[in-house]
């Protein structure tokens, strides 16, 4: 006789008691290692937590202010890799439309018009530097919204885009097994952890986010996407 598979039961690792198939499948959380997160300090751990951030509150669209239609989120003890997925190099700076910064880069495909990301390391136009929205004006040249250009560019520059991304969601819940023993960590310079745009009404607990040199833990914006940002609790 064939048992059907989502009948199986098994015992979890470290866990005691049996459970089938279909009880793990209609948990009321999305573990982060179910879409492949390893944890284990070595693996970067970015798509497939991103791909768990995605389905738990329907990104990129985001929820918006739909609650209900969120799943929370849990990270296993574990040190958690991720590293930006997108960085260019800075080539130049002139004056964009209205005075604005326009960075001339080596690529800008992997930022479209709207994205958030950390400028660093310019020398000369260091006015630049800091997290900005950007307008795409073309395949090498991003505009830095609310920039103000000053001085001329001499050298350097790196934009990275944020390792992890929220955007347009009310009432999510973020949680670790414990503040030391859950965390995130990003391996790239100059880089947010994550960045939370339109993220209001929601939690993160029990979770470490460290940042390497120059980036920092959390990006978190007012509002690009209609959703307030408001009401947070780390």
């Amino acid at each position: 006789m064939t048992t059907p598979i989502e009948q199986l039961s098994f015992i979890p690792t470290g866990a005691t008691t049996k459970r089938g198939l279909g009880d793990w499948t209609s948990d009321p959380f999305f573990n982060v290692k179910n879409f492949g997160a390893k944890g284990d300090g070595v693996t970067d751990d970015t798509a497939a937590i991103q791909a768990c951030l995605n389905a738990a509150f329907n990104l990129p669209t985001g929820n918006g202010i739909n609650t209900t239609l969120n799943k929370p989120v849990f990270f296993p003890a574990g040190k958690y890799l991720v590293s930006s997925p997108h960085t260019t190099s800075v080539t130049g700076a002139i004056s964009g439309v209205g005075s604005a910064v326009k960075l001339t880069v080596t690529s800008s495909t992997n930022f479209p018009t709207g994205s958030r990301v950390q400028v660093s390391g310019i020398v000369g136009t260091t006015e630049a530097n800091g997290i900005w929205y950007v307008d795409n004006d073309d395949s090498t040249h991003i505009t830095l919204r609310g920039s103000t250009f000053a001085n001329a560019w001499i050298s350097g520059g790196t934009v990275n885009a944020p390792a992890l991304i929220i955007n347009n969601t009310q009432g999510a819940h973020i949680f670790g097994a414990g503040k030391a023993a859950s965390q995130l960590n990003c391996t790239t310079s100059s880089a947010p952890v994550i960045s939370l745009d339109g993220f209001g009404y929601a939690q993160i607990d029990n979770l470490n986010f460290i940042a390497s040199t120059g980036g920092i833990c959390c990006d978190y914006s007012w509002s690009n996407t209609g959703v307030s940002s408001q009401e947070v609790t780390f």
